[in-house]
């Protein structure tokens, strides 16, 4: 025996992790929308790495058709509970958060924002009272209030999808599904019956605004001779031929400044 020499170690072969493949998010998905196969990617991944309730990619023909209850970016895991099948019960009340309720109302097309409005977006809620929806002397005690902020569309009309039909894109709704809480609910039902609703789209710079009621706007604020102001312009910039784009009725033109 050599005094050099080393005993010879044994090297245990490491077996791959067993993998499967599972379905994922091929672009962002929005709550309401109707799951197509183009919405859907496979994925391999180890077998570790999935949960319990992750779809797999043979399932992929069960979710056509499913209503998506949550929204998922690019490459997220479909969970068998983000969706609800047609015909199962509670497919309106699924997409609603726990503790809130669905409140439906009436809109015109012209509180509706003429069309613009989809399930998904966020609204602000505001009251004309009836007593003072045809005022506009400033001699009279007219006012309006946004009583809600924040709102959550969860349906127009029958529509529970945030959809680019081109069928649909121009229809006005005529009824709305709002997501409240239940002094909220019983706030809306109220102001139902005291006045017209206006509903305000909202940006989504703030989504995490909490719902919330602010102040009243009176007729004196429109007729008290002074016009409102828009933020200061940028005196950094150079003076120059501006375009401002005038939206009349349908027409779209050009004036130069």
């Amino acid at each position: 025996m050599h005094l050099g020499a080393q005993p010879e170690k044994s090297v245990a072969a490491v077996k791959p992790e067993p993998t499967v493949k599972i379905l994922v998010a091929h672009r962002q998905l929005y709550p309401g929308e109707v799951l197509r196969a183009e919405d859907l990617a496979d994925q391999t991944v180890p077998v570790s790495f999935r949960s319990v309730s992750t779809v797999l990619s043979e399932q992929r023909r069960d979710l056509a058709g499913t209503l998506l209850r949550v929204g998922l970016p690019k490459g997220a895991q479909i969970r068998a509970d983000d969706v609800v099948r047609p015909g199962e019960g509670g497919f309106l009340a699924a997409l609603l958060s726990p503790g809130m309720r669905g409140v439906s109302l009436s809109v015109d097309p012209a509180s509706a924002a003429d069309g613009l409005i989809w399930p998904g977006d966020y609204v602000d809620v505001i009251l004309i009272p009836a007593s003072v929806g045809s005022t506009t002397s400033a001699g009279h005690n007219a006012a309006s209030q946004t009583i809600l902020q924040n709102v959550r569309v969860v349906a127009t009309d029958q529509n529970v999808i945030r959809g680019k039909n081109p069928a649909l894109s121009n229809q006005t709704a005529r009824n709305a599904v709002l997501e409240l809480s239940s002094d909220n609910a019983r706030k809306l039902a109220l102001a139902q019956k005291i006045g017209r609703i206006v509903l305000a789209l909202r940006s989504l710079i703030h989504p995490d605004e909490k719902p919330s009621v602010s102040d009243i706007t009176w007729n004196e604020d429109i007729f008290d001779g002074s016009p409102s102001t828009e933020p200061a312009a940028d005196v950094s910039k150079p003076p120059g031929r501006e375009t401002m784009q005038v939206f009349n009725g349908l027409q779209e033109a050009p004036h130069a400044h």
